[in-house]
This record gives C-alpha cells, structure tokens and sequence, in this order.
C-alpha cells in the first residue's frame, strides 16, 4: 500500500543538494548510511551483536553496492508504522515527515522493518516488486 499510493509518487531531486538528511546532509549516499548507522549504534549497541553490525558496514562499503549513479529522490524519510494515520482498517496517510535526499528503497525497507512482524522475503519481495522508480 505505501509503495504504490507514496513512494511510486516520489519525485528526482538534484544531487547537487546533498545526500541524506535534507538539514544536514552529506556529500554522498553511502556517507549518509554510514552516520546514520553510526548515530543509530548509540542507541541500539546492546541490542544488536558486534557480527552483525560488522555485516551492516560491510554492506554500506562494498563497491558493488555502490549506487551513486542512479537518480536521487526526495524521500518521506521516515516511513515507520508509527507515523501511518488508518482509519477503519485503512491507511490514509505518512505524517511527520524527515525528508531525505536519497533511494526509494531505503523507505519500503524502513516501513518494512518498523513492523517486525514479518521480517521476510515473503512479505517483502512482493511490495519490492510494486516499486517502479529509483532502480534506474
């Protein structure tokens, strides 16, 4: 719901504007993901086991990963279930936005992940599919 009536509605932005938070962002997305990551450890590092933090850096730095080709978009940038407003079983809208310069799929991920009821690629490849902007 959120892919097709959101974030397929995004539109590009310059990359010239920056990376990452719009207030402060930075000079590349992978920069972005690293402080984020960095900043969210603070919060998080005794819940989350040192193996798999190494993982996340990992997957930031590797070059095959590397998008900085592909189209920015100005993104919602906070897409977690706790900012959806559903009205008789129905989602209505995104509030509170932190918008953010980057790729649609770091927004179906951080809806996805804000409700981890389903963390599977059952429940996330199909909405992955319905995604048709930012993999050019």
């Amino acid at each position: 719901m959120v892919v097709q009536t959101l974030i397929n509605r995004y539109e590009p932005i310059d990359p010239d504007y920056g990376w990452g938070w719009v207030q402060t962002s930075t000079d590349s997305w992978n920069s972005f993901l690293k402080n984020w990551t960095i900043e969210a450890d603070e919060w998080i590092a005794a819940y989350i086991p040192h193996n798999e933090k190494e993982v996340m850096y990992r997957l930031i730095d590797d070059p095959a990963r590397n998008q900085s080709s592909r189209t920015p978009y100005l993104l919602h940038g906070d897409c977690g279930f706790h900012n959806c407003l559903v009205m008789n079983d129905n989602w209505k809208e995104l509030s509170i936005p932190l918008p953010v310069v980057g790729y649609p799929i770091y927004d179906l991920v951080y809806a996805f992940c804000s409700t981890p009821d389903r963390l599977d690629r059952e429940t996330f490849e199909p909405a992955a599919e319905l995604l048709k902007i930012g993999n050019e």
